[in-house]
């Protein structure tokens, strides 16, 4: 117990592991309620209107990342050394609502006309109001997380989150009549309500400055460039996750699409884990006077420390989880959720590789990883979606597993490089 006790403390006193705790803590609270919502959600509605919801949060995931114009990464790697901190992100903010609205309401406009009909994203206008507020708080949230992040104020994160879950649960069943829309409104209700909640944590977390309420494009301009690569790179990087349960929704229906929804779902809910711990050696490798590399092995222990087991207890329960949903749940998806957890071990690395491109300040690289992972995923996805679930998770696997072999020499390349580089000047200095 004594050496337990020292390990915890030790735990306690490393930012690095302190921060991704709180992140996993962050990540338990939201998939324990997003469990709770889409088992409610499951029981209480038709199969085809939750296939049809799981089509439309996609859909929104990818307007809310084309509209934050990947400000997102850039408040994680510069926020902690920015001598103007509120003012940094409520310039962010007023460019995420002019600009980056912009950008998904066109977006948002123009996906029914290229998407097919019976993804059911061509709904009345009332539904589309709904979508419109959904990508827009998205958005965003994901602004309000990157800062708190960059503070490293996880627990605030977690309260919000907290929140939210609840309130998204609690909706469903006031909303129960109410179809697809009901089922947006409860959504958009607990995002609306976590939004909310984490920009009034960041008024305790940041001290006010200098006129820091006026929003001012000077700031972000130096940031310029590296926000464009990370906003290509995360638009492109986001495809996979969103554009996969669109094709199939388009190619095998709504009923199979909320059976492979499901699956993607608790996957999901796995690759938490390392997504946390990638986001927590990000934000601390960011800053001044930090080992990356060495923060890196740790993030890599740390990441499949806790992957593996976990991935070992989701193959085994995998059944029993998907039968809370509904025998045709469990009938169905079994056999993908065990190939896509499986999966999850190759995207864990691939977490901590995109995580160790932005650290090493290479958005080029970063942007390019994300269009070949996206190319593997989609390309693969759609050329086997009509042979079934299985198929798609198949290709799925291969896919992130391929990704993260070409990853690694990446991202050993630029470490060999400064090594040689380190080497002739200290020889050039007779070291």
């Amino acid at each position: 117990m004594s050496r337990v006790r020292r390990l915890l403390a030790h735990a306690a006193g490393d930012a690095l592991y302190r921060t991704s705790g709180l992140l996993v803590a962050n990540l338990v609270v939201l998939s324990g309620l997003g469990f709770v919502f889409w088992t409610v959600a499951a029981r209480l509605f038709a199969a085809a209107d939750v296939g049809v919801l799981s089509g439309w949060v996609a859909a929104c995931t990818l307007l809310a990342t084309v509209g934050g114009l990947g400000l997102g990464n850039t408040l994680i790697r510069k926020l902690a050394s920015h001598d103007e901190q509120r003012r940094l992100i409520i310039t962010s903010a007023a460019l995420l609502a002019t600009l980056g609205a912009v950008f998904s309401l066109a977006a948002l406009l123009a996906l029914p006309l290229v998407a097919p009909s019976r993804l059911g994203l061509g709904t009345d206008g009332g539904a589309r109001g709904i979508v419109l507020v959904l990508v827009v708080v998205t958005a965003l949230g994901g602004l309000v997380d990157a800062a708190l992040i960059a503070a490293q104020a996880a627990r605030a994160l977690l309260a919000k989150n907290l929140a939210g879950g609840l309130v998204r649960v609690g909706l469903l069943v006031p909303l129960v009549h109410g179809g697809v829309v009901g089922l947006l409104l409860a959504y958009t209700g607990g995002a609306v309500v976590a939004a909310l909640l984490g920009w009034r944590a960041l008024v305790a977390v940041y001290p006010r400055g200098p006129r820091w309420y006026r929003p001012a494009p000077s700031l972000a301009r130096p940031h310029l460039r590296f926000s464009l690569a990370n906003y290509l790179g995360g638009v492109v990087g986001i495809l996979p996750a969103t554009v996969v349960p669109l094709i199939v929704l388009a190619v095998l229906g709504p009923t199979p699409a909320a059976y492979f929804g499901v699956a993607f779902l608790i996957v999901g809910f796995l690759n938490f884990l390392p997504s946390s711990i990638a986001q927590a050696y990000f934000a601390h490798a960011s800053r001044p006077d930090v080992d990356e590399v060495h923060e890196l092995r740790k993030a890599i222990a740390t990441s499949y420390g806790v992957m593996l087991p976990a991935c070992v207890a989701f193959i085994v329960v995998a059944p029993l989880v998907l039968r809370i949903f509904g025998p045709g749940y469990a009938a169905a998806a079994t056999t993908p959720l065990r190939i896509l957890t499986l999966a999850g071990l190759a995207t864990a690395l691939t977490y901590l590789i995109d995580s160790t491109l932005n650290v090493q300040h290479r958005p080029l690289a970063y942007g390019a990883m994300n269009a070949v992972n996206a190319a593997l995923v989609v390309g693969g996805v759609a050329l086997v979606a009509h042979d079934g679930l299985t198929a798609v998770a198949l290709a799925w696997l291969v896919a992130q597993a391929a990704s993260a072999l070409i990853g690694v020499p990446v991202v050993r390349h630029r470490r060999t490089a400064a090594l040689a580089l380190r080497r002739g000047r200290y020889a050039r200095e007779g070291i």
